[in-house]
């Protein structure tokens, strides 16, 4: 079935959107990709999109994410990509006529990438008869195996008041009842979700990366227990549906001296959680 351009590069930036990497708002995306990919109406409400490969224009360390499509990715375009990334950071590239082969595996291990994903960019047999195009995703290896320290790199690359005012979502810690799966549940066995609260106000994140910080400092000083799940949400949606105070990104002291309780929240209400 051949596909009409202005439909697959709606769908080639859908694929590309589902690859970016936890990070504190706003997320900074550079676009190799011309535009093709970057002004898709898929990515995120937070993201920075900047379009530069000029090295003086790109300090290290200081991206997100690259995303690039039908580029040339030789040796020094993938290098000069790492350099650019931050620990964790990753590139997210489509080949839109390429053919799945270990070739592109190679490419990315050997300009030091890390977490490699390869697979077909378009995988769905409603949209083609087979599968289309190559994506390949690699990550900048972070420097620690300090699991904290490496939350850490994302978790406070903008301040706070910013991740605050652009991050359209919020990431709330869930404890679950049970801690099982769906489909490791019977069908007469629903799942409840209960929100970490202080003082009567929910605890709320602009970020997965704060998310996680938080409750890895709050857990292993005894402040809280039983999470087992950092759940994501729109603000509007569960501004309108949840009247429940929230007390946004706070850091682990200032849960000392506050009443830690558990209150209910619909599952339902949740989106899609981050990679």
């Amino acid at each position: 079935m051949k596909m009409r351009k202005p439909l697959s590069m709606r769908l080639f930036g859908l694929a590309a959107s589902k690859h970016l990497p936890p990070s504190a708002p706003p997320l900074r995306l550079i676009d190799w990709s011309d535009g093709a990919l970057a002004e898709t109406p898929y990515w995120r409400a937070d993201v920075q999109v900047e379009r530069s490969r000029s090295e003086a224009a790109l300090p290290p360390d200081s991206a997100d994410a690259i995303v690039a499509f039908s580029s040339s990715l030789d040796a020094e375009a993938l290098t000069s990509g790492l350099r650019t990334l931050r620990p964790g950071g990753r590139l997210i590239a489509i080949d839109p006529v390429g053919t799945l082969d270990s070739s592109y595996l190679a490419r990315l291990e050997a300009a030091g990438y890390t977490r490699i994903l390869i697979e077909a960019a378009l995988d769905d047999p409603a949209l083609a008869d087979e599968p289309i195009g190559v994506l390949m995703r690699g990550e900048k290896p972070h420097r620690t195996d300090d699991t904290l320290a490496r939350v850490q790199v994302a978790s406070e690359r903008e301040p706070e008041t910013n991740a605050a005012s652009r991050s359209p979502f919020i990431y709330l810690l869930i404890v679950q009842t049970p801690n099982r799966p769906v489909w490791a549940r019977g069908e007469a066995e629903p799942s409840r979700w209960q929100a970490v609260s202080a003082d009567g106000a929910a605890l709320a994140f602009s970020s997965l990366p704060s998310a996680i910080a938080f409750m890895q400092r709050a857990v292993l000083a005894g402040q809280i227990t039983g999470v087992n799940k950092i759940a994501k949400f729109r603000k509007d949606v569960i501004a309108h549906a949840w009247a429940v105070p929230m007390h946004l990104n706070a850091e682990a002291a200032w849960l000392d001296g506050r009443n830690v309780a558990l209150i209910d929240i619909d599952p339902a209400l949740a989106e899609a959680p981050d990679e």
